[in-house]
């Protein structure tokens, strides 16, 4: 049994018969025992659904690896790969090193953090035509923000819930950037997610049940007319279509002094 350290050993014999003679043969080189390494170098930490490399050390060159990364998914044959965990959590990366028959394991615990998930809502959530301001909220709380109100020229902000001033009808395309304590980023484009529409009201006037179309309304007292009011908007796309949000009240001056 050899339990010396790596070494190439050449085993000798010598043979001797009842005369006294004697030969010997040596093999050089003939025995190599081998006490293959392996470890692992990367990161101790990883954003979810980022990638990380696991750098593999193999002494002496020339095994396979095979490596288990812990999750109950992933598998490599590679020396150095790259993995993405689409979980947070704990897991023990293992790899396995096989030299001639000779196998030896490293581990190596990896901590994924969990990644973000920006988004965000208005408030108010329908706004009036422009100018108008509107605060922006965000879903979590985050260690820190970037946002972009989409206008143009774009104004941005790295308050944790601004309040933007938009000075022109219009829909935008709001950004929100966030960061975790831990450094897990993520980023949303919501699409023509703040929508301000200019608003005008046509009043259509009528005699019982027929439409005047004319400027001016005459007729003998006592004389009744009912006005019907429409509201409207060319936002977006300067096309006339109805105001998208209810009317919750009217005030009418018939001009009349009453």
């Amino acid at each position: 049994t050899y339990t010396a350290p790596p070494n190439t050993w050449s085993p000798k014999l010598i043979v001797a018969d009842v005369n006294g003679c004697k030969d010997s043969l040596t093999r050089p080189n003939y025995i190599n025992i081998h006490s293959p390494t392996v470890s692992i170098s990367s990161p101790s930490t990883v954003c979810q659904k980022s990638f990380i490399t696991f750098n593999g050390t193999y002494t002496p060159l020339g095994g396979s690896m095979s490596w288990d990364f812990g999750d109950g998914l992933g598998t490599s044959f590679a020396a150095s790969p790259t993995y993405k965990y689409n979980t947070a959590g704990t897991f023990n990366v293992i790899v396995t090193y096989n030299y001639r028959g000779c196998i030896v394991t490293a581990t190596k615990q990896i901590i994924v953090n969990p990644k973000p998930i920006a988004d965000f809502t208005l408030s108010p959530d329908t706004l009036c035509p422009a100018p108008v301001s509107v605060q922006f909220v965000p879903n979590a709380s985050y260690t820190s923000y970037y946002w972009n109100n989409g206008a143009a020229p774009p104004i941005s902000s790295t308050s944790p819930s601004p309040t933007f001033n938009y000075t022109s009808n219009g829909y935008f395309t709001p950004m929100l950037a966030v960061a975790t304590a831990a450094g897990c980023t993520d980023t949303i484009f919501k699409s023509n997610f703040v929508q301000i529409h200019d608003m005008f009201t046509v009043i259509t006037p009528y005699k019982g049940s027929i439409k005047v179309n004319r400027d001016k309304i005459e007729g003998c007292k006592p004389l009744t007319i009912t006005f019907a009011d429409t509201t409207y908007t060319t936002t977006p796309g300067l096309v006339q279509r109805i105001y998208p949000y209810p009317i919750q009240s009217y005030d009418w001056n018939w001009g009349d002094g009453t």
